[in-house]
């Protein structure tokens, strides 16, 4: 059956109908406003005082730089610009090369090495300019050796190196010589045996020690890792084991990048 409504209960109908039109276009004005809309149904304009979703802008992230620990692969942070320079230094290779920054400057050394089938016991250095430039190279102290192949590092204000091809064959000898205040060495003083005779093995720094790490000699390839602690004055203490390569190698690249916790090392062509 079919219900007829009445005049009278289809105004009261109509009018209820209205009323719920109004309620739900008030509803859209006031979506997202916290003040300005009364119970009553009535829309009062926004207050002077700004709330607080209006008064703080969203928070904006700052752009990465080469600093921050989310820098991505692709930005250009540490990107070498290579330029020939026009300072030549002797024909060597099989060299110790590093930096060492005095109250002269910075000062790059050249150690050791090989030309052809002779050994070099030449020490050199040359001065970095702030552009990069290097300025002409002079001779230091020359090592007490002639030795190529061999492994170092700058342990403070100290040279250290290691290891290496001497005429006579693979040595275990360490050497070390103090950086003065203009860049120039001292003498070379004689340290102790890195436990085997070591051609070609790696090297780095962490604090004030000095690691050497594999190398070889003849057909034995080494996996040990011995340390020796370094003065100011340069003298070093006796070599002793910290540890082992996952497996036997020479001929690598070898740093220590601290990451604080924890500290990690890394060698070419291995995995962390």
């Amino acid at each position: 059956s079919a219900r007829v409504f009445e005049p009278e209960s289809l105004g009261t109908w109509l009018a209820y109908g209205a009323r719920m039109l109004r309620l739900r276009e008030l509803a859209r004005a006031c979506l997202g406003v916290v003040v300005g809309c009364s119970s009553s149904g009535s829309s009062a304009p926004p207050s002077s005082s700004p709330t607080a979703d209006a008064a703080t802008p969203p928070a904006v992230e700052a752009p990465l730089t080469c600093a921050d620990a989310r820098a991505t692969s692709d930005m250009s942070c540490g990107t070498l610009a290579w330029e020939k320079s026009p300072v030549q230094s002797r024909l060597r290779n099989h060299h110790v090369t590093l930096v060492a920054s005095t109250k002269a400057g910075a000062f790059l050394y050249a150690i050791g090495g090989a030309n052809l089938d002779v050994t070099l016991n030449n020490v050199d250095r040359a001065p970095i300019g702030a552009d990069g430039a290097l300025g002409a190279w002079s001779a230091g102290p020359a090592l007490p050796v002639p030795v190529g192949g061999l492994a170092g590092g700058l342990v403070g204000n100290v040279v250290v190196v290691a290891g290496g091809m001497t005429m006579q064959g693979t040595t275990d000898k360490s050497w070390s010589a103090v950086v003065g205040d203009d860049g120039s060495l001292g003498s070379w003083k004689q340290g102790g045996s890195v436990a085997h005779p070591r051609m070609h093995p790696g090297a780095f720094v962490k604090d004030s020690a000095l690691y050497v790490v594999g190398g070889f000699d003849a057909a034995s390839v080494w996996d040990d890792v011995v340390r020796s602690d370094v003065s100011p004055d340069g003298s070093l203490s006796d070599w002793r084991p910290a540890g082992k390569l996952p497996s036997p190698r020479s001929h690598f690249g070898l740093t220590y990048v601290d990451f604080r916790t924890p500290s990690e090392i890394r060698w070419e062509g291995e995995p962390r």
